[in-house]
């Protein structure tokens, strides 16, 4: 031990370099219990509610793009769906149209066929007016011919 203070001595260190040290030593473990455990407590503490929010804010974003897909698989449904009942309404739409053409046109074409048949039978009738007219004119020149 001599050999140690005599290293200390030869230093400048003195008897009063014990006693600091002893206080130093003294103080930090007054320091350590009073004040720096309670400061790593903190400082623990602080981390946890750290990585704990940490975890929760990523299962937020789990939740988050989850209901991101919801939603988009959603608004696609309701998107398909509403084409769907506008291509249905609009194909009902059309063969009612359909059905209504289809009875206008047999109504245009009995009308047209009732018309058809009323101008043949006039143009008959005059065929047959002309033609007996003919008749008569063919006869009156034949007997004015043979006078």
């Amino acid at each position: 031990m001599d050999a140690i203070v005599n290293i200390f001595l030869d230093l400048g260190y003195n008897n009063s370099f014990f006693i600091m040290f002893g206080l130093t030593v003294v103080g930090f473990l007054l320091l350590r219990v009073t004040f720096l455990a309670r400061l790593q407590e903190v400082l623990e503490t602080r981390e946890e509610k750290t990585t704990k929010l940490e975890t929760h804010a990523e299962s937020q974003f789990q939740e988050i793009d989850r209901l991101s897909k919801e939603y988009t698989e959603k608004l696609e449904s309701a998107y398909k769906q509403t084409r769907q009942d506008s291509m249905q309404s609009k194909d009902q739409f059309s063969s009612e149209l359909n059905k209504e053409f289809k009875v206008i046109e047999s109504e245009v074409n009995v009308h047209m066929e009732k018309e058809r048949t009323a101008a043949l039978a006039e143009i008959e009738e005059k065929s047959k007016a002309i033609m007996n007219e003919a008749q008569g004119l063919s006869e009156a020149l034949v007997s004015k011919l043979a006078q």
